[in-house]
């Protein structure tokens, strides 16, 4: 449906157009009526009317002026002017600027509805060329420029698209869609682009000036390796060609995205193997590799395939539990992955899921680990499970166990692959981790975990966490939000 500005300072001639448009033109629709130029101004701005009927003898600024002073901003609107005589002078005026048709009040219905008849008809052709046009430079964009094609093939596509540059290269954009609108937005502020998709990519074709090329390959590269979009929004850049030889461009830029999305896939399958084996490792830590793997699976995926991902992932670290401890018990009690995933709607649900999930099987790992675990280890373990936040030396936790220091050492190392002191070390910074999620103050927290000196804490827990406690409880109080 077409819409329609009426502009006359007589309220009789707005209603009698009004009315002819609503009951004899169901194509067209009345957006709004002015009863004086600069009324009719503030309503082309808001309303941006396909069709505009104008009256030329108005108060203040007349019909005509209002033309001459909108018909370069709005080139697409149809003007039809309107007046009480027909004067040569008035219709010499409106030639030049564009008028569609010069009406002469008391304008009849037939004529009125004839006059829209044949601005229908003018719109549809204007709109059927300009289709032909978008369909002509879609088809170049997504198919010509994809395979080697002839002179005369570029020719029509540089008369098309108005090209005068002579080198051009191609860039093909993978991400979220939202990612990819903000990319083209800040790369079209400094370049001319020609935007288009393929194979559901972004594809963008950059005519170019002199040392160009090499500023547009660093911008992508500062926009595509911001922290938002880092490991996510990836982009393949063909180099600079004559026209007739942009196709190359094309298959660079292809291959390059390619050969980045295979990176992306072993670092995919790097940070899989990490998660799962830090299960198997004695230092048991899968909450960075975690951290990590969710971040990679859910930047810039669909989510329905990061969350297939994540389910496989959990479903192959059960099938591990069940082959290295071939307990009924482990069995009757496991996760039912597949039927809990179903209920998972959003990235967020998927993670804070799967954080509870890695508890689980943390904890039955370790409980099935301990079972093979020698007596005087379970007896030390436990003990310092008990007493880790008082005082605790290998001399005394070995003394308690009735063995000697050497002998208490080597089981460490032997069964659990890491020293006493850093066992010790390891379980404080975890509580510590709980705590800090209370509002118990960083100095009660650290006496709590058995470190004596508040400096040290922090120390340790840097060392080990990568920030100081103030900084986890802001980071975490933070993601709470």
């Amino acid at each position: 449906m077409y819409s329609v500005l009426i502009v006359d300072d007589e309220e009789p001639v707005l209603e009698s157009y009004s009315y002819m448009i609503e009951r004899g033109a169901p194509d067209f629709s009345v957006c709004g009526k002015a009863r004086s130029g600069e009324e009719a101004i503030e309503m082309i701005f808001r309303h941006k009317p396909q069709v505009v009927f104008m009256d030329i003898a108005m108060p203040g600024k007349d019909g005509l002026s209002v033309i001459e002073s909108m018909h370069k901003t709005f080139s697409e609107t149809i003007f039809v002017l309107s007046t009480a005589f027909e004067r040569f002078d008035l219709a010499q005026r409106a030639v030049p600027l564009g008028v569609f048709a010069y009406l002469v009040k008391p304008v009849t219905k037939k004529i009125f509805l004839k006059t829209l008849a044949d601005i229908k008809d003018a719109l549809e052709k204007r709109l059927n060329t300009q289709e032909v046009v978008f369909q002509k430079k879609q088809l170049f964009l997504t198919e010509t420029l994809h395979r080697s094609y002839t002179n005369d093939e570029w020719n029509e596509a540089k008369n098309l698209f108005g090209f005068t540059k002579s080198k051009f290269c191609v860039a093909l954009i993978q991400g979220t869609k939202e990612q990819q609108k903000q990319l083209l937005k800040q790369m079209s502020y400094k370049y001319k682009i020609f935007e288009s998709e393929y194979l559901s990519l972004m594809q963008l074709l950059f005519p170019l000036s002199i040392n160009q090329f090499e500023q547009i390959q660093k911008d992508l590269k500062n926009i595509c390796s911001k922290p938002d979009n880092s490991k996510s929004l990836i982009f393949g850049l063909g180099n600079p060609y004559n026209g007739n030889q942009l196709f190359l461009s094309a298959e660079e830029a292809f291959k390059n995205l390619m050969t980045q999305k295979q990176a992306d896939f072993k670092r995919e399958q790097f940070l899989i193997k990490e998660f799962l084996h830090s299960f198997k490792s004695s230092n048991r830590t899968p909450e960075k590799t975690y951290e990590a793997l969710v971040q990679h699976i859910f930047a810039g995926e669909k989510l329905e395939k990061a969350r297939f991902t994540l389910c496989g992932i959990f479903m192959i670290l059960q099938e591990q539990l069940f082959a290295v401890y071939s307990d009924n018990k482990i069995k009757e009690q496991a996760l039912c992955i597949s039927d809990e995933f179903v209920s998972l709607k959003t990235k967020e649900d998927c993670i804070k899921w799967g954080k509870n999930a890695l508890k689980l099987f943390k904890t039955e790992f370790q409980n099935q680990e301990k079972q093979k675990y020698p007596k005087t280890l379970e007896k030390a373990l436990e003990y310092i499970d008990n007493h880790f936040s008082e005082p605790l030396s290998l001399k005394d936790v070995s003394s308690i166990c009735g063995v000697s220091e050497t002998h208490l050492s080597h089981l460490f190392s032997e069964h659990l692959r890491t020293g006493f002191s850093s066992y010790i070390s390891e379980k404080r910074i975890a509580k510590a981790k709980e705590l800090l999620l209370t509002q118990m103050s960083i100095k009660e927290i650290s006496a709590e975990t058995g470190f004596q000196d508040q400096n040290y804490f922090t120390r340790i827990f840097k060392k080990n966490i990568g920030l100081t406690p103030s900084e986890f409880r802001a980071n975490s109080n933070t993601a709470k939000k």
